[in-house]
Protein backbone atom coordinates (compact mmCIF):
# COMPACT_ATOMS: atom_id res chain seq x y z
CA UNK A 1 0.00 0.00 0.00
CA UNK A 2 1.35 3.41 -1.07
CA UNK A 3 -0.06 5.73 2.00
CA UNK A 4 -0.65 2.63 4.54
CA UNK A 5 2.97 1.75 5.77
CA UNK A 6 2.32 -0.66 8.41
CA UNK A 7 -0.32 -3.27 7.30
CA UNK A 8 0.64 -7.34 7.51
CA UNK A 9 -1.09 -10.09 7.86
CA UNK A 10 -0.96 -11.65 11.76
CA UNK A 11 -1.44 -15.15 9.91
CA UNK A 12 1.12 -18.18 9.81
CA UNK A 13 2.47 -18.29 13.26
CA UNK A 14 2.60 -21.17 15.09
CA UNK A 15 0.23 -21.62 17.87
CA UNK A 16 -1.72 -23.86 20.58
CA UNK A 17 -1.14 -27.57 19.99
CA UNK A 18 1.19 -27.38 16.39
CA UNK A 19 -1.67 -25.50 14.69
CA UNK A 20 -1.40 -21.93 13.07
CA UNK A 21 -2.99 -18.73 12.90
CA UNK A 22 -5.00 -18.68 9.87
CA UNK A 23 -4.19 -16.21 6.72
CA UNK A 24 -6.07 -13.83 5.65
CA UNK A 25 -8.28 -13.12 8.20
CA UNK A 26 -6.83 -11.18 10.88
CA UNK A 27 -4.78 -8.27 10.06
CA UNK A 28 -2.73 -5.05 12.16
CA UNK A 29 -2.58 -1.59 10.74
CA UNK A 30 -1.93 2.02 10.77
CA UNK A 31 -4.38 4.69 10.21
CA UNK A 32 -7.10 3.65 7.31
CA UNK A 33 -8.52 6.82 7.04
CA UNK A 34 -6.13 7.49 4.20
CA UNK A 35 -7.12 5.11 2.16
CA UNK A 36 -7.68 6.09 -1.41
CA UNK A 37 -7.59 4.65 -5.17
CA UNK A 38 -5.22 1.47 -5.35
CA UNK A 39 -4.77 1.37 -1.44
CA UNK A 40 -9.05 1.16 -1.21
CA UNK A 41 -9.53 -1.68 -4.17
CA UNK A 42 -6.90 -3.75 -2.26
CA UNK A 43 -8.42 -3.09 1.02
CA UNK A 44 -11.90 -4.01 -0.29
CA UNK A 45 -11.17 -6.87 -1.89
CA UNK A 46 -9.88 -8.41 1.16
CA UNK A 47 -13.27 -8.52 2.07
CA UNK A 48 -13.18 -7.26 5.86
CA UNK A 49 -16.35 -7.71 8.41
CA UNK A 50 -14.86 -5.35 10.88
CA UNK A 51 -12.76 -2.57 11.69
CA UNK A 52 -11.29 -2.30 15.10
CA UNK A 53 -10.15 1.13 16.02
CA UNK A 54 -8.12 2.06 18.65
CA UNK A 55 -7.81 5.65 18.48
CA UNK A 56 -9.59 7.78 20.55
CA UNK A 57 -12.44 10.09 19.70
CA UNK A 58 -10.13 13.39 19.41
CA UNK A 59 -7.84 11.20 16.90
CA UNK A 60 -11.25 10.00 14.86
CA UNK A 61 -12.03 13.58 14.37
CA UNK A 62 -8.93 15.27 13.44
CA UNK A 63 -8.01 12.62 10.95
CA UNK A 64 -11.24 10.55 9.84
CA UNK A 65 -12.10 6.95 9.90
CA UNK A 66 -11.98 3.81 7.28
CA UNK A 67 -14.37 4.34 4.44
CA UNK A 68 -17.18 2.32 5.83
CA UNK A 69 -18.73 -0.21 3.66
CA UNK A 70 -22.09 -2.45 3.39
CA UNK A 71 -22.07 -4.90 5.88
CA UNK A 72 -18.53 -4.06 7.84
CA UNK A 73 -19.23 -3.45 11.85
CA UNK A 74 -16.81 -0.45 12.68
CA UNK A 75 -15.91 -0.35 16.27
CA UNK A 76 -14.25 1.74 18.05
CA UNK A 77 -12.79 0.91 21.46
CA UNK A 78 -10.01 3.63 23.34
CA UNK A 79 -6.91 2.11 25.30
CA UNK A 80 -5.41 6.06 25.57
CA UNK A 81 -1.66 5.85 24.85
CA UNK A 82 -1.02 9.39 25.38
CA UNK A 83 -1.04 9.53 29.23
CA UNK A 84 1.10 6.83 30.60
CA UNK A 85 3.95 8.39 30.95
CA UNK A 86 6.13 8.52 27.69
CA UNK A 87 7.05 12.39 28.50
CA UNK A 88 9.12 10.93 31.73
CA UNK A 89 11.95 9.23 29.39
CA UNK A 90 15.31 11.02 29.65
CA UNK A 91 18.72 10.12 27.71
CA UNK A 92 20.44 6.82 29.08
CA UNK A 93 17.41 5.20 30.48
CA UNK A 94 17.06 1.53 29.65
CA UNK A 95 15.00 2.17 26.61
CA UNK A 96 13.22 -1.38 25.92
CA UNK A 97 12.49 -1.71 29.86
CA UNK A 98 10.75 2.28 29.49
CA UNK A 99 8.54 1.31 26.58
CA UNK A 100 7.63 -1.88 28.51
CA UNK A 101 6.12 -0.03 31.69
CA UNK A 102 4.56 2.47 29.10
CA UNK A 103 2.83 -0.92 27.57
CA UNK A 104 1.97 -2.59 30.79
CA UNK A 105 0.08 0.51 32.10
CA UNK A 106 -1.74 0.90 28.86
CA UNK A 107 -2.89 -2.86 29.03
CA UNK A 108 -3.84 -2.71 32.82
CA UNK A 109 -5.52 0.60 32.68
CA UNK A 110 -7.25 -0.48 29.37
CA UNK A 111 -8.13 -3.92 30.16
CA UNK A 112 -12.01 -3.62 29.55
CA UNK A 113 -10.96 -1.77 25.78
CA UNK A 114 -8.91 -4.77 25.32
CA UNK A 115 -11.11 -6.81 26.67
CA UNK A 116 -13.57 -5.67 24.54
CA UNK A 117 -11.44 -5.43 21.13
CA UNK A 118 -10.72 -9.42 21.75
CA UNK A 119 -14.73 -10.37 22.31
CA UNK A 120 -15.41 -8.87 19.30
CA UNK A 121 -12.10 -11.08 17.45
CA UNK A 122 -13.53 -13.87 18.70
CA UNK A 123 -16.68 -14.09 16.81
CA UNK A 124 -15.88 -16.19 13.75
CA UNK A 125 -18.53 -14.46 12.14
CA UNK A 126 -16.74 -10.91 12.54
CA UNK A 127 -13.97 -12.43 10.54
CA UNK A 128 -11.85 -11.32 8.10
CA UNK A 129 -10.79 -8.50 10.79
CA UNK A 130 -8.38 -5.55 10.65
CA UNK A 131 -7.11 -3.56 14.06
CA UNK A 132 -5.08 -0.51 14.09
CA UNK A 133 -4.37 2.74 15.64
CA UNK A 134 -2.69 6.12 14.54
CA UNK A 135 0.79 4.88 13.49
CA UNK A 136 0.22 0.87 14.35
CA UNK A 137 2.97 0.41 16.60
CA UNK A 138 1.85 0.41 20.63
CA UNK A 139 -2.07 0.06 21.27
CA UNK A 140 -1.72 -1.93 18.08
CA UNK A 141 1.29 -3.87 19.31
CA UNK A 142 -0.11 -4.58 22.43
CA UNK A 143 -3.37 -6.20 20.81
CA UNK A 144 -1.38 -7.88 18.52
CA UNK A 145 0.67 -9.55 21.45
CA UNK A 146 -2.39 -10.86 23.08
CA UNK A 147 -4.38 -12.22 20.28
CA UNK A 148 -0.89 -13.71 19.07
CA UNK A 149 0.03 -14.85 22.66
CA UNK A 150 -3.70 -16.41 23.69
CA UNK A 151 -2.99 -18.55 20.59
CA UNK A 152 -0.03 -20.03 22.05
CA UNK A 153 2.44 -18.07 19.43
CA UNK A 154 5.67 -17.79 21.55
CA UNK A 155 6.96 -14.72 22.78
CA UNK A 156 10.57 -14.71 20.40
CA UNK A 157 8.23 -14.39 17.14
CA UNK A 158 5.53 -11.95 18.42
CA UNK A 159 8.68 -9.71 19.89
CA UNK A 160 9.91 -10.41 15.84
CA UNK A 161 6.43 -9.28 14.44
CA UNK A 162 6.73 -5.89 16.58
CA UNK A 163 9.70 -4.99 15.94
CA UNK A 164 8.32 -5.38 11.98
CA UNK A 165 7.23 -1.88 12.45
CA UNK A 166 10.49 -0.01 12.60
CA UNK A 167 10.31 -0.03 9.15
CA UNK A 168 7.02 1.14 8.34
CA UNK A 169 8.36 3.99 10.53
CA UNK A 170 10.60 4.56 8.43
CA UNK A 171 8.31 4.76 5.23
CA UNK A 172 5.85 6.50 7.16
CA UNK A 173 8.48 9.38 8.40
CA UNK A 174 9.36 9.89 4.62
CA UNK A 175 5.84 10.39 3.46
CA UNK A 176 5.82 13.25 5.96
CA UNK A 177 9.05 14.49 5.52
CA UNK A 178 7.89 14.24 1.55
CA UNK A 179 4.39 16.07 2.38
CA UNK A 180 6.44 19.13 4.62
CA UNK A 181 9.93 19.30 4.55
CA UNK A 182 9.44 21.10 7.61
CA UNK A 183 7.64 18.48 9.58
CA UNK A 184 9.45 18.25 13.37
CA UNK A 185 9.92 14.72 13.58
CA UNK A 186 8.97 12.43 16.81
CA UNK A 187 11.81 11.57 19.15
CA UNK A 188 13.36 8.42 19.27
CA UNK A 189 11.90 7.16 22.28
CA UNK A 190 8.63 7.68 20.44
CA UNK A 191 8.56 5.93 17.10
CA UNK A 192 10.92 2.64 18.58
CA UNK A 193 10.06 -0.96 18.44
CA UNK A 194 13.38 -2.84 19.82
CA UNK A 195 12.40 -6.81 20.44
CA UNK A 196 13.43 -6.57 23.91
CA UNK A 197 10.59 -4.44 24.47
CA UNK A 198 7.73 -6.26 23.82
CA UNK A 199 9.64 -9.67 25.50
CA UNK A 200 9.93 -7.47 28.50
CA UNK A 201 5.89 -6.78 28.59
CA UNK A 202 4.72 -10.20 28.07
CA UNK A 203 7.21 -11.32 30.71
CA UNK A 204 5.19 -8.76 32.93
CA UNK A 205 1.82 -10.33 32.09
CA UNK A 206 3.21 -13.73 32.64
CA UNK A 207 4.58 -12.45 36.02
CA UNK A 208 1.81 -10.24 36.88
CA UNK A 209 -1.23 -12.26 35.67
CA UNK A 210 0.08 -16.37 34.54
CA UNK A 211 0.45 -15.00 31.12
CA UNK A 212 -2.14 -13.85 28.70
CA UNK A 213 -4.96 -15.77 29.25
CA UNK A 214 -4.93 -14.78 32.98
CA UNK A 215 -4.82 -11.13 32.07
CA UNK A 216 -7.86 -11.85 29.39
CA UNK A 217 -10.03 -13.61 32.49
CA UNK A 218 -8.68 -10.70 34.79
CA UNK A 219 -10.26 -8.06 32.19
CA UNK A 220 -13.47 -9.57 32.16
CA UNK A 221 -13.25 -11.68 28.75
CA UNK A 222 -14.73 -15.11 29.54
CA UNK A 223 -12.87 -18.63 28.88
CA UNK A 224 -15.80 -19.40 25.67
CA UNK A 225 -14.29 -15.92 24.01
CA UNK A 226 -11.10 -17.31 24.47
CA UNK A 227 -12.09 -20.68 22.86
CA UNK A 228 -14.33 -18.94 20.58
CA UNK A 229 -10.54 -16.53 19.52
CA UNK A 230 -8.58 -20.18 18.90
CA UNK A 231 -11.07 -21.60 17.01
CA UNK A 232 -12.13 -18.98 14.60
CA UNK A 233 -8.07 -17.73 14.02
CA UNK A 234 -6.55 -21.61 14.54
CA UNK A 235 -5.98 -24.31 11.59
CA UNK A 236 -3.92 -27.53 11.17
CA UNK A 237 -1.34 -26.34 8.93
CA UNK A 238 0.79 -23.33 8.17
CA UNK A 239 -0.15 -20.60 5.28
CA UNK A 240 1.15 -22.00 1.75
CA UNK A 241 4.30 -20.08 0.84
CA UNK A 242 4.22 -17.81 3.75
CA UNK A 243 7.30 -16.46 5.57
CA UNK A 244 7.91 -14.32 8.71
CA UNK A 245 9.98 -12.63 10.85
CA UNK A 246 12.41 -14.80 13.41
Amino acid sequence: MQEVFNFRDLGGYRGIGGRHVRCGVLYRADSLARLDGADLRTFVSLGFRTVLDLRDSETVRKHGRVPAFAGQLYVNVQPRNLRYGWEEYRDGMDLARFIADRYLDMAVEGATHFARALETLADAQRLPAVFHCQVGRDRTGVLAALVLALLGVGHDEIAADYAMSAEAELRFAAWQRARDPHAVPDPAHLVATPEQAMRLFLADLDSRYGGAAGYAHAAGLSAGAVEGLRRGLLQPSDCPGRTHAR
